[in-house]
């Protein structure tokens, strides 16, 4: 590894602690975009319906992320991309994430749904992706298992993401009486951790263009 490397992956140890990893991985794969979807698609579940495809989802969705990161760092070492683009890409997929987020309470609320006979229930892979799983969750995931290059740093990203899908666990099995009493919070918290997020990607790309060499002075 190169000194501009280790300085590289130095820094990214030092901006995405576990704090600020836990944030990352609540936002892009948490339980706040997961509510509102889950308990519509499952209205017409009974409790134990319901509990026995949360559990199911989110054992599944845990597998096919730790799978899949592992699976794409393998493909990103293959292809010897500099930790400086892991470190780019990273920060442009938060930065697009968590703008759509913030933006979303700008936007006219949906139109109501047409009467008419009652939804199917939602198979197991429709939970699990994109449900619980999204695209630039795990898209998250594979650029931060990337830039980890010690095991103890690799066990604090995978120790994060289990926990964080432990949360999603409970948030779905729980989800009816969540939203009832809790509702307007969980939109609060999810817009404040979407804005922090947004401040997070800009430095990850400031950081990065520094790294590069498009930027000169103190990222």
């Amino acid at each position: 590894m190169t000194p501009s490397e280790a300085m590289g992956t130095s820094d990214v140890e030092y901006v995405l602690g576990v704090q600020k990893l836990f944030t990352l991985f609540f936002v892009t794969l948490g339980p706040i975009k997961l509510l509102g979807p889950f308990a519509r698609a499952t209205a017409s579940m009974t409790e134990v319906e319901l509990r026995a495809i949360a559990v199911r989802a989110a054992a599944l969705a845990t597998v096919i992320a730790i799978a899949g990161g592992f699976l794409g760092r393998a493909l990103l070492e293959s292809w010897q991309i500099p930790v400086f683009a892991l470190r780019l890409t990273a920060g442009l997929i938060l930065f697009v994430v968590a703008f759509r987020l913030v933006m979303q309470v700008y936007e006219p609320p949906p139109p109501h749904p047409a009467p008419g006979p009652p939804l199917e229930p939602p198979n197991l892979m429709q939970v699990v992706s994109p449900m619980v799983l999204t695209h630039y969750g795990l898209a998250a995931l594979i650029v931060v298992l990337g830039v980890s290059h010690e095991a103890g740093r690799t066990g604090v990203i995978i120790g994060t993401l289990v926990v964080v899908m432990l949360l999603n666990l409970l948030s779905m099995v729980y989800v009816r009486p969540l939203l009832r009493t809790l509702g307007p919070v969980l939109l609060a918290i999810g817009i404040v951790l979407s804005v922090l997020q947004l401040a997070l990607s800009v430095q990850i790309i400031l950081t990065a263009l520094h790294g590069l060499g498009v930027l000169t002075g103190h990222a």
